[in-house]
């Protein structure tokens, strides 16, 4: 059986979300990065979403599979973080455990950017990384507060 195109997926995830109709998906752009989900710019009436769907086998060339419900565990850490540091998330508009995927802002402008691409290059950073430790630490000392719910984040 061939697994659905990513326009058909994103389609559907859009539909079951509540997002748009599948019919409103005028384009599907596959980003690159990812070896571990597909992931993509979608273009709806008005704006552009991203949606990203786990892979059971990884784009490597070793046969490296990896469980498709992570990608629960990914959404669930992104929700604690749009909590604990909405300045450094980015809005969510729902997840399919069904379809192993979720739909969440589109960034993008001139200020977005791959931080490791421009450490890389040996550009001037200023005070990102500071901004970015602090964030960071901020979401890590709230998964280790008492009463945390560490259940989403089981993938065994």
């Amino acid at each position: 059986m061939t697994e659905p195109s990513l326009h058909a997926r994103c389609a559907a995830l859009v539909q079951e979300l509540g997002l748009a109709s599948a019919q409103d998906v005028r384009s599907v752009q596959p980003l690159a990065g990812g070896v571990a989900s597909d992931i993509a710019k979608v273009s709806l009436p008005g704006r552009e979403i991203c949606i990203k769907f786990a892979l059971a086998k990884l784009k490597v060339a070793e046969d490296w599979h990896a469980p498709v419900h992570r990608n629960a565990a990914e959404y669930a850490w992104l929700q604690v973080a749009a909590k604990v540091a909405p300045i450094a998330a980015v809005q969510l508009f729902g997840q399919s455990q069904r379809d192993h995927g979720f739909a969440m802002e589109f960034l993008d402008g001139r200020q977005v950017y791959l931080w490791k691409a421009a450490m890389l290059a040996g550009s001037s950073l200023g005070d990102e990384a500071a901004l970015v430790g602090d964030q960071l630490g901020r979401i890590h000392a709230a998964s280790w507060a008492p009463g945390f719910d560490t259940s989403p984040f089981h993938n065994a």
